[in-house]
């Protein structure tokens, strides 16, 4: 049986908004902002049911929010439910990658990969072209479209959608205060033909200011999925993606490439900055451009969150898979999933690198000029 997890739509035109996750139909009308990045963690169940949560971020008038997401089927509001705003901020805290120098290889790795809590959105943009109408206009109501589920699910008014045509569905969105673009149609088909249902989401009015509660919805299924085609149509270049796995087991990419990280290759500079960025999309186009690094992988028993926000969160799972990819929209043509790989090792978020001191680094980098400029001369 077709198992799928939620897929976040698009977003358009909030003011000054500020995204690390989701897709948004919006009913502001100002101009196109293209999503960067996104974090998403996947919970696989026992009881083969999947949970998505979802990280939300946005600045602006609440009025102006308006959420879609494509889901397997039509789903009890009694499934939606919230996560605290600063869990990602959280799991980053915990598994992001850290590089610290071999000369530092007497400290346990352990130690400062497990416990490392001190310091310190899936989806894409709809562009589309407003006309400023005079008078209210609205496309004729559309057939098949149908509300068969509402709930106020803490600071969001749901609303769960089945549509017979997207076409249909475009028109129903655009009359109901989201802003979906033509072009998005025949994707959005797509996920009809899939038999998919929707879920809207709108911020109630009294939403006060600051971060918002990240979204949790939880599916019949056993696959984490991630349906990024429709991401494709005004996705940025290298648009970063976080995605956790929390399950009884190691997950690895099932569909896409597992990119290699070569700790060799990173530098870590004196002022403890590295080259890591630069080098990741590299590896990634290595493993075919559609591939996921292993960032980290560890039993959750070994993590000491030191936070309330995930502790909770991590006792509800036996193993915590980070996955990280630079994707483009030319390379969005498959959505990604996940399986079981108990096989594979552990992996840390602590890598033990050759350091450079600044003034070597820059000293090589001044050689390297002058020898390339000689080169072309």
């Amino acid at each position: 049986m077709f198992r799928f997890v939620p897929f976040l739509a698009a977003l358009l035109a909030l003011p000054a908004p500020a995204l690390a996750c989701g897709g948004f139909f919006c009913n502001a009308q100002i101009e196109p902002v293209v999503q960067t990045a996104e974090r998403v963690l996947f919970r696989v169940n026992d009881d083969e049911t999947i949970t998505s949560i979802v990280e939300i971020q946005f600045e602006g008038e609440v009025t102006e929010f308006a959420w879609v997401v494509p889901i397997p089927h039509v789903i009890d509001t009694d499934d939606i439910s919230t996560e605290p705003a600063g869990l990602f901020d959280d799991l980053d805290r915990l598994t992001a990658p850290r590089f610290v120098a071999q000369e530092a290889l007497g400290e346990s790795a352990d130690a400062m990969a497990i416990g490392y809590a001190s310091g310190c959105g899936m989806g894409g943009c709809f562009p589309w072209e407003y006309n400023d109408f005079e008078g209210d206009w609205s496309f004729p109501e559309p057939e098949g479209v149908e509300v068969v589920g509402q709930a106020v699910v803490g600071p969001y008014a749901a609303e769960i959608i089945t549509a017979e045509d997207g076409l249909n569905l475009n028109w129903w969105l655009f009359n109901n205060g989201y802003r979906v673009p033509n072009e998005a149609t025949d994707l959005i088909q797509h996920y009809v033909d899939m038999d998919m249902a929707f879920l809207g989401l709108k911020l109630n009015p009294d939403v006060p200011a600051g971060p918002i509660d990240a979204i949790s919805f939880t599916f019949d299924g056993d696959t984490p999925m991630l349906p990024i085609v429709l991401t494709s149509i005004a996705a940025v270049q290298d648009m970063e993606i976080v995605t956790y796995v929390l399950a009884d087991e190691r997950y690895a990419p099932d569909n896409y490439g597992d990119a290699r990280v070569y700790d060799e290759q990173v530098t870590l500079n004196e002022d403890g900055t590295n080259d890591y960025e630069d080098l990741l999309p590299g590896w990634i186009d290595e493993a075919g451009g559609r591939a996921w690094a292993t960032e980290f992988a560890m039993p959750t028993d070994r993590i000491a969150s030191g936070a309330d926000v995930s502790a909770k969160l991590l006792g509800e799972g036996a193993h915590l898979t980070r996955f990280r990819t630079i994707i483009s929209p030319d390379e969005m043509t498959m959505d990604p999933c996940w399986a079981p790989a108990p096989g594979l090792p552990e992996v840390s978020n602590v890598h033990y690198v050759n350091s450079v001191p600044v003034e070597v680094a820059g000293t090589l980098g001044f050689l390297l000029l002058v020898l390339m400029r000689r080169r072309f001369v």
